[in-house]
């Protein structure tokens, strides 16, 4: 009769347990059938964070580029001085906050923005950049500016990308010389890689990204075709026999667990962007699937 009992007490117990664990699910899952699930659910995909420079709008109006960027199915900005310029109105910044809210937009980076010693002037800018809610600003400063910058930046508790404006830029055009600016600074200093000048200069912009490390902060996206006479000319991300390698290009950002913006940045049609901006999207987002659930073979990364 005890043995009755207690084999009755036992079932009830066990039906109390598995009653529990099912409420509980993983939590009381053996760790090897929880691992074997999360094996099979698979990694989740690296957050790329695609979005436009929004100086290629620059002929439309804050507004309206914000529209059009949804109409891209973007969400990011690196907003340009074009749209947002520096002002230390309240009710100015307040009102543009309130149109990126309205449009589903996040501005993360600002740029490109000129310095000089000025500090009165870098100053204002660093102070709208922070009113903004800005991370990063991308730079074109002169280079007896970097002293002041390299102050401003632990300052402010923001970063900055030194932005390579293409072969012709005698103070930035190669990522030796971005390195050799940053070289003493605070890790703040960083890069802006724009891929399309480097392409220009004839240098691989992933070759830059991997001299800067964890001092890029930000990346202007665009791609060249080559040209007659050695020349090359902005074109469309996507187009057949564009320059740059963006399954290359992602998977090594996604190795060092880029978090900046990837802003498209097509220069080659400044009237009429849109056409070439959706091709740019289009190529951008098949790209970025394949990287994240595509298996590649390692050696494709150099």
């Amino acid at each position: 009769m005890s043995d009755i009992i207690e084999n009755n007490a036992l079932t009830r117990r066990m039906f109390l347990f598995n009653l529990f664990a099912g409420t509980a699910g993983l939590t009381l899952m053996h760790p090897l059938l929880a691992s074997a699930q999360q094996a099979a659910v698979g990694p989740k995909p690296f957050p790329f964070k695609l979005g436009l420079q929004s100086h290629v709008l620059h002929n439309l109006s804050l507004e309206e580029a914000l529209m059009k960027t949804k109409t891209l199915g973007l969400t990011w900005w690196e907003g340009a001085p074009v749209h947002l310029p520096v002002t230390s109105d309240a009710s100015k910044i307040a009102s543009y906050r309130q149109m990126f809210h309205a449009h589903n937009v996040r501005l993360i980076g600002y740029g490109v923005v000129d310095f000089t010693s000025d500090e009165a002037d870098a100053r204002s800018k660093f102070q709208f950049a922070r009113a903004m809610g800005v991370k990063t600003i991308t730079a074109s400063p002169r280079p007896e500016a970097l002293p002041l910058l390299d102050r401003l930046t632990q300052e402010f508790n923001m970063d900055l990308g030194i932005h390579n404006a293409g072969p012709e830029d005698e103070n930035w055009g190669t990522w030796q010389k971005v390195l050799d600016g940053m070289a003493g600074k605070n890790p703040r200093i960083g890069a802006c890689d724009d891929t399309g000048q480097y392409l220009r200069g004839g240098s691989n912009p992933i070759t830059a990204e991997s001299k800067f490390g964890k001092r890029l902060y930000s990346i202007h996206l665009s791609s060249v075709l080559d040209g007659p006479n050695g020349t090359k000319t902005f074109t469309p991300i996507g187009t057949n026999g564009g320059l740059l390698d963006v399954v290359q290009l992602l998977r090594f950002l996604k190795e060092q667990n880029y978090r900046g913006i990837l802003a498209i940045s097509d220069e080659g049609h400044p009237d009429d962007p849109m056409p070439g901006l959706k091709q740019s999207v289009e190529a951008m987002q098949r790209c970025i699937h394949t990287v994240n659930n595509v298996m590649l073979a390692p050696e494709v990364i150099k």
